[in-house]
């Protein structure tokens, strides 16, 4: 029997895709809820000192705000799709890797870790790496595609001898127009879709 560790999604085509561009995305979502909520904010002091409605809209912090707060929401949509026109290429690599993962158009290997390395690169060798066979099979775990901070921070590969399965896609079984935003690692020129452990039954039963 065997336990999923680690499994390419569709979500994941979102996440890898976006990028650095949710971080834009959650600053202005922070910036447009931080301006409206000042809005409601003075209007609510404002109508609660003077009643009337029409003396709301004449003070002239309001009419400021006011006016800030109609900017930042006219111009939300038009930084939403420039967002999404800058990660488009990226989206439609991503998606394409997997839909050939669920097409089937992938490998299996099946066998104990061997070769187990972890290293670290870079300027200030900050950047840790994982390096191992299975059956023969060399993967690298790096910056590149391979689920590079799903296994390398959750730490999914082990140690030597630990059982697994691994579900991977190779580079040239694919279109290089259609997955050119999706960098392989140079020596394996593999990337990992599905990392599965096997789990000795007698676990289970304890």
């Amino acid at each position: 029997m065997y336990e999923t560790l680690y499994e390419f999604t569709k979500t994941e085509c979102y996440l890898k895709s976006i990028g650095a561009g949710i971080i834009v995305t959650g600053f202005w979502l922070f910036i447009l809820f931080s301006v409206i909520r000042t809005y409601l904010k003075l209007r609510k002091i404002l109508q609660a000192e003077k009643i009337d409605l029409n003396q709301v809209k004449n003070d002239d912090e309001y009419k400021e705000i006011r006016l800030v707060t109609i900017i930042v929401i006219m111009v939300t949509p038009v930084v939403m799709a420039i967002i999404v026109f800058m990660h488009k290429d990226n989206f439609i690599s991503y998606n394409y890797l997997y839909n050939e993962y669920k097409n089937g158009n992938c490998y299996i290997v099946e066998g104990e870790v061997e070769n187990y390395k972890v290293y670290y690169v870079g300027r200030d060798e900050d950047i840790r790496v994982i390096e191992f066979n299975i059956d023969g099979v060399l993967f690298i775990i790096d910056r590149d595609y391979e689920v590079y901070d799903e296994i390398r921070d959750n730490c999914a590969i082990k140690h030597n001898g630990q059982k697994l399965k691994i579900t991977y896609i190779l580079e040239k079984d694919l279109d290089l127009e259609k997955y050119y935003m999706v960098v392989f690692n140079d020596k394996t020129h593999n990337a990992i879709v599905k990392i599965e452990e096997k789990v000795e039954w007698y676990f289970l039963y304890k």
